[in-house]
Order: C-alpha cells, then sequence, then structure tokens
C-alpha cells in the first residue's frame, strides 16, 4: 500500500545520496594518504599498505620532504605499489585542505593527538574526506566530538578515531562475541575482555601521549568519566558498578584468573561503550543495559597484585613533575619505537567472556595477535581501505563513528582475511 510506495521511494532517494557520494569520491586522485608518515607508526602504517594485495593509490604526507623520500626509497624495488610523496606545512589550512581534499581517506599518525591532532582532522571534514587515525587519547575524542560531530554528519564523513591497537581488539572483538553469542539465540548482558598474554615495547609517540596527559591535570580527570565518548542521549544518569575502572583484583571463574587493570582500558572502555550506545540509539542494542569493562587477566593472583600495585603507583607517582622528569630521561623519544627484531617476539592474546541476557548463558571467544605497533598499522590499514574501497557496502553512518559502529562487518572481515583470528572457545 501506501506505505510500501514512501518506504520505496524512501530507499530510491538514500541510494541516489550513497551513489552521488561515491561518485564524487571517484574523482579524488588518491583512495588514501598517510599524515604522519615519518614518525614510527606511520612508517609501519606506510609499508603495511606498501604490502597490501589490494589495488589502490595513496601518498605519503608530512613536513619533512627528505625523511619522506627515504621512506620511499626504502620501499622501492620491494614493491608494486606507486608511492607520491606530498610536503605540508602542518599549521598551514592551506597546506592541509591540498592533502585533504585530493583523497578519499586520511590516515593520521600524528601524535600526541592533542597537540597535534586538530588541524588534518577539521581539514579532513571541511573538505568531506573520510578519516581513521591511531589515537589512544579519549578527552581528545571528546574535545573533538563536541566542536564537529555535527558538521561531520552534515557532510556525511565518517571519522573513526582509535583504530590501531588502542582500540580495535576491544570493540571489534565486542562485536564478534556479541555476534555469536546473538547466533546462539541470545543477546547479551555484558562483556569483559581479559587481556590475557601481553608482550612488546612502548614507542616513544605512545609514552609522550601518557605524558601529556600527566602534564594536564584536567585532560587526566575528564578522562575518568566513564561514559565520556556516550552520545547525551545514552548516558546513564550514574555510574553502573560493573563499569566502574577495576583498579584493584578480583576474580572471574569463567576464565579461571585474577583481574588486574589495564593501562589502555581508560581508551578501550569508552569507545566500545560509545559503539554500544551508537547501536543502541539506531534500534539494534547489543543487549538491553548492555555493560562492557576490561582488564588484565593472570592466573596467580600474586603476578595480578603486583601488578595492579605497579600500574597504581606509577599513575600515583607521574602526577608528581620531578617524576616525570626523571622518566622522561630514560625512555624512548619520539620517532624510536620497538627494533623489528623486538617486534617480531611480542605478541597479545584477549579473551573476551560474553554474558547472555539468559541465565548462565555464557559465551568465550578469543582473538590473538602480533606486535601492537604491527597490529596498528594492520588495523588501521585495514579500516582506511574498507572506507576507500568498500564504500558503497558499509552502513550510511557518519559523523564520529566507532570501528565497530562505523565499518562493522565489513571490518571484520577485512581483518580475518589478513590474519586477526577470532574465535569462540566454548560456548553453553
Amino acid at each position: 500500500g501506501i506505505n510500501a510506495e514512501y518506504m520505496g521511494i524512501f530507499d530510491f532517494f538514500v541510494l541516489r545520496v550513497r551513489q552521488s557520494e561515491i561518485d564524487i569520491m571517484a574523482a579524488r586522485q588518491y583512495d588514501i594518504i598517510v599524515w604522519g608518515a615519518t614518525g614510527y607508526s606511520g612508517r609501519l602504517v606506510t609499508d603495511y599498505l606498501a604490502h597490501s594485495k589490494d589495488s589502490f593509490t595513496f601518498a605519503i604526507a608530512g613536513r619533512d620532504a627528505g625523511r619522506l623520500g627515504e621512506i620511499k626509497a626504502q620501499l622501492e624495488g620491494r614493491t608494486d605499489k606507486k608511492i607520491d610523496i606530498l610536503v605540508a606545512d602542518a599549521k598551514s589550512e592551506k597546506d592541509l585542505a591540498n592533502i585533504a581534499s585530493k583523497t578519499k581517506v586520511v590516515i593520521a599518525c600524528v601524535g600526541p593527538f592533542a597537540l597535534h591532532g586538530e588541524p588534518i582532522l577539521k581539514s579532513c571534514i571541511a573538505n568531506g574526506t573520510d578519516y581513521v587515525d591511531i589515537t589512544g587519547e579519549p578527552t581528545w575524542v571528546s574535545d573533538m566530538l563536541a566542536k564537529y560531530e555535527q558538521e561531520a554528519i552534515d557532510k556525511k564523513v565518517r571519522i573513526i578515531n582509535n583504530s590501531g591497537f588502542d582500540s580495535v581488539p576491544s570493540d571489534m572483538g565486542t562485536f564478534y562475541a556479541i555476534q555469536e553469542l546473538k547466533k546462539r539465540g541470545s543477546s547479551c548482558r555484558m562483556v569483559h575482555c581479559f587481556w590475557t598474554g601481553l608482550k612488546g615495547g612502548a614507542s616513544g609517540g605512545t609514552i609522550a601521549t601518557v605524558f601529556n596527559m600527566l602534564d594536564n591535570p584536567s585532560s587526566f580527570a575528564k578522562a575518568q568519566d566513564i561514559y565520556l565518548l556516550n552520545p547525551a542521549a545514552a548516558k546513564p544518569s550514574a555510574p553502573k558498578n560493573e563499569e566502574k575502572d577495576i583498579i584493584g583484583v578480583t576474580y572471574n571463574k569463567e576464565l579461571g584468573v585474577y583481574t588486574a587493570p589495564f593501562i589502555m582500558a581508560a581508551a578501550n572502555t569508552r569507545i566500545v561503550r560509545r559503539s554500544a550506545a551508537l547501536y543502541a540509539l539506531e534500534g539494534s542494542p547489543y543487549g538491553a543495559n548492555f555493560c562492557y569493562n576490561e582488564s588484565m587477566g593472570f592466573k596467580g593472583v600474586c603476578q595480578a597484585i603486583t601488578t595492579s600495585a605497579a600500574i597504581v603507583g606509577g599513575f600515583l607517582a607521574g602526577k608528581f613533575q620531578f617524576f616525570r622528569n626523571l622518566a622522561k630521561k630514560y625512555v624512548p623519544k619520539q620517532g624510536e619505537g620497538p627494533s623489528a627484531e623486538k617486534r617480531a617476539n611480542s605478541h597479545f592474546r584477549v579473551d573476551y567472556v560474553a554474558y547472555g541476557e539468559e541465565k548462565d548463558k555464557v559465551l568465550i571467544a578469543r582473538l590473538r595477535g602480533k606486535d601492537g605497533y604491527d597490529e596498528t598499522a594492520h588495523y588501521t590499514s585495514e579500516s582506511a581501505l574498507a572506507l576507500a574501497l568498500e564504500r558503497s557496502s558499509l552502513p550510511p553512518r557518519y559523523g564520529f563513528v566507532t570501528p565497530a559502529f562505523g565499518l562493522g562487518n565489513v571490518l571484520l572481515q577485512r581483518l580475518q582475511k589478513t590474519g586477526s583470528v577470532f574465535e569462540v572457545l566454548s560456548s553453553n
């Protein structure tokens, strides 16, 4: 009847709008531009793209033509892809607009993002260019949301923060576990993500980000809001006990592990809760009153206690300028990071305990990965490739979306095809 006719007209209009988006993007010179390609993570992202089996065009961009040339020279003969170089002043709106307007997607690798991230993000939105980054800074993401969310939605731009090691394992692993639970006939009450195996080092950029947060007490205080990134319409009036940041040691009977705080949980939990809130607002909730949390998980209680004490003690010491200045003398500088040999011996394992809304319904899933920086290159590049090459398959969701909400199954399938093994360990 009439409703079916109106729906048909609506669907036709949506398809026409999406086709016009694809036509506009098709005219861009590049599929992807890596901004900040000379940094530690930027070099790894560039290397990953250069060796990808997909067919696409890309360029590397930054301030230093000489260092960009060195990266290109190192890859010549090892890739069949043409790598162009774009030089830009990070403080020049004109230069950044020239970069953003030339490409379908920008990958931003310029941390700390609180210091260097806003100009390129702003330019991407102004020029209708999709954007992914490797940030793990929830307060910066919150600030950008407040300033640019509506403009990004109006211009049908997808902004995907935290598309690296922070927070793809948490966000996409939760998305996967919930899908598997729903296949078994149950919606989800809660997911607890346990980092049960973690070996690797830290880059200078990661450490600089932590110091920048500690140097700004107001930013650190803001990050304590466990619903910092939830849309206003989906913020609980009071914190749920199950979602309060984990500091002490508790026992999880499903995995048989003791908890300890995970240093990146303050970023990851906020992203996963945003994904859950966005799905709920769209009418596709993970589950009624869904909760999420994450921690490290240890078989031995002593290891959990000592890890908890070290992390809490480290943050307490970090509040004092004297200790921060002392630590800065001994940590890697920006641009430095674990060697290829050390990365080759690094790995992580994440277990997801998904509790169904039916009593005693539990599903346990797992993701294994390589070094966190190599996986950052993997996750971020595949997120950008999903935007550049599979735009017509993506749901029409715009603004500050997350990996799980903005890319969903398209990203999950790309990750599975390129080495990420998500698996169900048990289900009752």
